[in-house]
């Protein structure tokens, strides 16, 4: 299973931290998301083209049409509270 998390390095840093990391590693191979603009629309579909999972940061939307551009796509995880 191929993992992408939307976050930022910086905000990866304030909400997972290096061990959180390394134990979602541990379910999956991770592909991290390197710059600090918000992953979105074209952007967010090129960097999930090989996952089946999207671990969001609250920037990232996942609307209907992501899942119909990415069919190996399995789950879409929103980390916010709305």
């Amino acid at each position: 299973m191929k993992i992408l998390l939307t976050h930022s390095p910086e905000a990866l840093e304030l909400y997972y931290g290096p061990r959180a990391v390394s134990q979602l590693g541990k379910l999956g191979e991770l592909k991290l998301h390197q710059g600090s603009t918000p992953l979105d629309g074209e952007a967010l579909i090129a960097a999930a083209a090989d996952c089946d999972l999207i671990v969001s940061y609250r920037q990232s939307p996942g609307p209907a049409a992501l899942f119909e551009r990415l069919p190996r796509l399995k789950a879409f995880l929103r980390c916010a509270i709305d």
